[in-house]
């Protein structure tokens, strides 16, 4: 780990101590440059608040919270009073081993904060039903909502997204005209099948779906239903209906926290009605679609017309 370690206002044998107790880090796996402080960000501030001038030094990186070491130490013994490279060294190795525990920490409540992937990418009104370049480490797929696909370079890339998918930590960004003129990869899968089998792997700890009056305006395309025994009846009562989480429970047999997980994952696929991103809205309800709606999604995105 690089540190930038400054001091201010040390004399000049104290300068000295400082940065062989710099070095010495070398053994804890810490590489430290060391110069004088001007005021700027720091990883560690050295200083003595017996001088005037070092004691507002330490005010100034208190405030800007910067770690910082004192070489006044009123409690410290006697036979401790003069400043040893010994004590420099263990002092600065517990200062910045307590500000590395603190980072890790802050980075961790800030994971815990942070929405799961699927529920980001639901909720940001830039993305759903937008071409989306998607990222998770080294995994990348593009969602392609008007073809209906999930495309990758290699099939693990597709099947690793799905189960990242109710991770933190994704980064989306849609598309525009000119990345689309060629196929960002070669691999198709299925997009509702994607967000179906990612939204059922995590359904324990999905947030409970916005409240609201929901129905579908085609079937989804979930591939082999078998793949999916559970999510088939939740499907067939929203295209039968308009209804709430409750009666969807009721009518399809089954837990509201499964229909949730469902309206999670239709809802990405931007094919639940009664839906945008930041809540439920009450638009009239539109017809059920017909039996063999998969057929007439696909004849949309063929853009093909039929005849009445």
């Amino acid at each position: 780990m690089d540190i930038d370690l400054r001091y201010s206002h040390l004399e000049d044998a104290d300068e000295r101590r400082v940065r062989l107790a710099a070095h010495a880090l070398a053994a804890h796996q810490l590489a430290v440059r060391t110069g004088t402080w001007d005021g700027r960000r720091c990883d560690v501030l050295v200083t003595d608040s017996r001088v005037e001038a070092g004691a507002q030094a330490l005010a100034s990186a208190r405030h800007a919270r910067i770690p910082a070491l004192d070489l006044h130490q009123p409690e410290r013994s006697a036979l401790q009073t003069v400043t040893s490279v010994v004590w420099l060294t263990r002092s600065l190795h517990q200062l910045l081993r307590e500000r590395e525990d603190s980072a890790a920490a802050a980075a961790s409540a800030a994971a815990d904060k942070a929405p799961m992937g699927l529920v980001e990418f639901i909720t940001r009104t830039d993305l759903v039903g937008k071409p989306v370049m998607a990222s998770h480490g080294s995994i990348t797929i593009w969602l392609m909502p008007k073809s209906g696909h999930v495309l990758s370079r290699a099939v693990g890339d597709a099947l690793n997204a799905r189960a990242r998918m109710g991770s933190p930590g994704w980064r989306f960004e849609v598309l525009d005209e000119a990345e689309l003129t060629q196929p960002p990869a070669e691999i198709p899968t299925s997009l509702d099948a994607f967000f179906m089998e990612a939204a059922w792997r995590v359904r324990d700890r999905l947030p409970r779906f916005a409240d609201g009056s929901y129905s579908l305006r085609d079937w989804p395309d979930l591939g082999k239903a078998v793949e999916f025994p559970d999510a088939v009846p939740i499907v067939r009562s929203l295209l039968r209906a308009r209804a709430n989480i409750a009666d969807i429970a009721r009518s399809s047999r089954s837990s509201e926290r499964d229909v949730s997980a469902c309206l999670w994952a239709l809802a990405a696929s931007d094919i639940l009605q009664g839906w945008q991103q930041g809540g439920a809205v009450d638009a009239p309800a539109a017809p059920a679609p017909a039996a063999g709606g998969v057929w007439s999604r696909l004849a949309s995105r063929l853009g093909i017309k039929r005849d009445t």
